[in-house]
């Protein structure tokens, strides 16, 4: 794409990559990556500027820098805003839900990942809302708390019989 001078389709891979690198664990590269597109987005790709800003504060809450996160947000709170539909809505709530937990609020945060977990369910988008109880059950070893992680893997097991779709989310 870079030789064939497409730099809408290259930086659309760059925040995919940034993506993958997140996924893996990888959260430094993966901040790094997204920030990288990110000065090379021209002003009229939001699109690309709100997954590679989600990107970059779910890292940042990953890697424990709770503070550049919250920093970060603002500039992705109004990009999320911008466009309509429900999987908008569900990143909306799955980066506030994100950061309440290492503020310490845990009772919101555990009611934010539940609501976003059941309406991921409910809208059918399964392999968003397995990534959503992975994410939940992390922060809940991270806290310490073995118990109710073993609950939240419990009851993602329970919705996805639920579902019929074991196997296929």
């Amino acid at each position: 794409y870079d030789r064939a001078q497409d730099t809408e389709a290259a930086m659309s891979i760059a925040v995919q990559e940034a993506n993958t690198l997140m996924a893996a664990s990888r959260h430094e590269e993966a901040i790094a990556r997204a920030e990288q597109a990110l000065s090379e987005l021209t002003p009229k790709n939001t699109r690309l500027e709100m997954l590679t800003r989600n990107i970059i504060t779910a890292s940042l809450v990953f890697l424990g820098r709770t503070d550049e996160a919250l920093q970060n947000f603002p500039a992705t709170q109004p990009l999320l805003q911008q466009f309509q539909g429900r999987r908008f809505e569900f990143q909306a709530g799955y980066l506030v839900a994100l950061l309440l937990d290492p503020q310490g609020h845990f009772r919101e945060a555990e009611k934010a990942f539940r609501t976003n977990i059941a309406s991921r369910m409910e809208a059918e988008h399964y392999k968003d809302a397995f990534l959503t109880i992975t994410t939940r059950v992390e922060l809940l070893l991270r806290r310490d708390e073995p118990d109710k992680a073993a609950g939240a893997c419990e009851e993602a097991l329970a919705r996805i019989e639920e579902t019929g779709v074991a196997g296929h989310a």
